[in-house]
């Protein structure tokens, strides 16, 4: 038989379009994935320390007593509840998110009658502040490295940012000859990468420290020298997180909303 021999069909199926691109999608979330655990703030060496039982505020405090003792001038009723909800803003949007010791990353101050006034220290997920759990830091001492503060109680202690926040709000703009002063600043720990500084615009620090520390105030301080207030508002501290300033509570809101549109905090790889 001169017939020529016909070669079976293969009984290995082809992969259809459809498959081929799952597969192709799988591919993209594992890079995905893969790049988000490298850079997410879980590897910052704050993180490290708080997992590890660490403690958040790193410098001394000293309470000088109850906010009906202090001589200075409590904020009106308005302005902490609208304080208190860009706290919860920030939380709610993933700007502040919970850290390991399963408190929030996240913390703000704003100046009434040139008196500082901040967010307590570890507050707590989901909790709406109250007017009297604000503190009021009275002074900060850099060669000591300690706060003096009144609050409703000597356990209600000023964040552990506070030497951030003292420095932008009461000295950064007589030390480095800014054109304005800032009344409030913002600070959460959602975009600390170069990728997020990439999106948003903004300068970041080189170095990663530990943060309530000298070394972290002084890599802030570098940035605040060379890109000064307001022509740059919007600052990154290299595994830390952002530092946001304005002149009142109602423009740091507006500036939150667009940096938010900008790097949504949730993709802000």
């Amino acid at each position: 038989d001169d017939t020529p021999a016909t070669t079976p069909p293969s009984t290995v199926d082809t992969p259809t379009t459809q498959q081929a691109a799952e597969v192709e999608n799988k591919k993209k979330k594992k890079k995905k994935l893969k790049k988000a655990k490298e850079a997410e703030p879980q590897q910052s060496l704050e993180y490290a320390s708080l997992a590890e039982g660490g403690p958040r505020i790193k410098f001394q405090t000293k309470f000088l007593g109850c906010h009906q003792t202090s001589s200075v001038e409590f904020p009106p009723e308005g302005k902490l509840h609208k304080a208190a909800c860009l706290v919860n803003i920030m939380e709610r949007r993933g700007v502040s998110p919970v850290l390991p010791d399963g408190k929030i990353g996240g913390n703000m101050a704003f100046l009434h009658n040139g008196a500082l006034w901040v967010t307590p220290s570890g507050k707590a997920q989901g909790h709406f502040l109250k007017n009297e759990e604000w503190v009021h830091v009275d002074n900060f001492s850099t060669p000591s490295w300690s706060a003096g503060y009144f609050s409703r109680a000597e356990t209600t202690r000023p964040t552990s940012d506070t030497p951030l926040l003292w420095h932008a709000l009461q000295t950064a703009t007589k030390q480095y000859g800014w054109a304005e002063a800032p009344q409030v600043a913002l600070h959460g720990h959602c975009w600390a990468t170069e990728a997020a500084a990439t999106k948003l615009g903004c300068p970041i620090s080189r170095e990663e420290t530990l943060f309530s520390t000298r070394e972290d105030t002084e890599a802030l301080a570098k940035l605040f020298a060379n890109y000064k207030y307001p022509s740059c508002c919007m600052y990154i501290r290299k595994g830390h997180g952002f530092f946001l300033l304005a002149n009142s509570l109602d423009e740091v809101r507006t500036k939150l909303t667009d940096f938010m549109a900008k790097c949504p905090p949730n993709d802000c790889l």
